[in-house]
């Protein structure tokens, strides 16, 4: 049994110890984490990926530490052990699949209590290796929960990735329960994350009055965003994938957005629009394939296609494992971009954080912690570009929609 970790370094409740190397996909606990009565509290779950296809192990340098109860903290003969065994010059050993680790309080050689923590490795999924150039993506977050604040945005800022966050703008304005404040939308927007509109009320577009479109989209909803310091809105998310077919709704919102969220499918979005419809193959993102009988496009900037990770969870059983697999072949889907061209980006879209997927409420599902790490971590680790909306801009020579490269 190893007991290379001796408790010892404490600072406000906490129990720090390393392995060595950098901490992955963990988490400590604060106070309120040791006071529900356990003596030891596991490390947050990690959830890793193979350095390519074909492996069948990774080595991880840090697996966190548990949390010990307050009152145990100054019994210097309690140790905490674990069932791994570090390699100096590696890390700690693990197969693919899933591995629990035993942490155990050991008191004069005897177990007095003991926690669980898995470790789950997925082999890379094969796909074919792009340019570095095809390494870009989007990140959205639709709703504004105050959970992507408080539980995801520490995890984005642990990555540098800066985000798009649609918001209703309504919920927020009267306080509903759940969602973030203005003050943490501000903040957000001041550390770069862009703010777009996400309507007041989230009602389904196809089922409204004309009059209640302009209230839901038009310049209400831009007057509440500008009430409270936010400005330079440019793009709406139809709430429910909603209206984005309709040209009566399109002719309204067009004078005041620039760019729409619209379907939701299993496709990276093409910045040109340059892919098959119904009818033909689109030259580029004019709105209408004819003005005199009002026909919309199949892709247009009102219909900027997005890739629902909530949707994709379920069809997986919010396996984290099956998801992350997925999400690392839709983020490398795009093949088509250059140097100073981005042709085609994955758009992601989250809607909850959540520490874990126990419930069978939808309310309280979403993309779980160790998940997010895990996504956010390997588009920092493969250099990946993440865009936001404020990248967003229109060609109106060639209709395309164009979004370039960060210096």
């Amino acid at each position: 049994m190893n007991r290379g970790i001796l408790l010892g370094i404490t600072f406000s409740g906490l129990i720090f110890g390393f392995y060595g190397g950098y901490l992955i996909f963990s988490e400590f606990h604060d106070k309120k984490s040791s006071m529900v009565g356990e003596d030891i509290v596991a490390p947050t779950n990690i959830l890793a990926v193979t350095k390519t296809n074909g492996d069948s192990f990774v080595y991880l340098k840090n697996i966190g530490t548990p949390v010990i109860k307050e009152s145990l903290l100054n019994n210097k003969k309690i140790i905490v052990s674990s069932n791994v065994t570090e390699s100096k010059d590696q890390g700690i050993f693990f197969p693919v699949g899933t591995t629990t680790v035993t942490w155990s309080l050991v008191n004069n050689d005897k177990i007095i209590a003991t926690a669980y923590q898995n470790v789950t490795v997925i082999e890379n999924p094969l796909y074919t290796k792009t340019h570095q150039n095809n390494k870009r993506v989007m990140i959205d977050f639709d709703d504004g929960y105050a959970s992507i604040y408080n539980l995801g945005l520490p995890i984005l800022d642990k990555y540098n990735i800066k985000t798009t966050q649609y918001i209703i703008c309504g919920n927020i304005r009267n306080f509903q329960t759940g969602y973030m404040s203005w003050d943490n939308i501000r903040s957000m927007k001041e550390s770069e994350h862009s703010i777009q509109s996400h309507t007041i009320s989230h009602l389904n577009a196809d089922s409204l009055s004309n009059a209640k479109i302009k209230e839901e989209y038009g310049q209400p909803l831009i007057d509440c965003f500008s009430e409270n310091g936010i400005n330079g809105i440019k793009i709406v998310a139809f709430p429910l994938s909603a209206g984005w077919d309709d040209p009566e709704i399109i002719n309204i919102i067009d004078d005041t957005y620039e760019f729409a969220r619209g379907s939701s499918t299993n496709n990276v979005f093409q910045t040109h629009c340059d892919k098959s419809s119904i009818y033909s193959i689109q030259k580029n993102c004019a709105t209408y394939t004819s003005m005199e009988q009002n026909e919309l496009n199949m892709f247009n900037r009102y219909n900027i296609l997005g890739w629902k990770h909530d949707v994709k969870q379920r069809q997986v059983n919010f396996d984290d494992a099956l998801m992350f697999s997925e999400f690392i072949k839709f983020v490398n889907s795009a093949s088509k971009n250059t140097e100073t061209e981005t042709l085609e980006i994955p758009i992601i879209v989250y809607h909850r954080v959540v520490k874990d997927n126990s419930s069978s409420n939808p309310r309280f599902q979403g993309v779980s912690t160790s998940l997010l790490e895990a996504e956010m971590k390997y588009l920092a680790d493969n250099n990946f570009e993440v865009f936001t909306a404020e990248d967003f801009g229109y060609d109106e020579v060639n209709n395309w929609i164009t979004i370039m490269p960060h210096e």
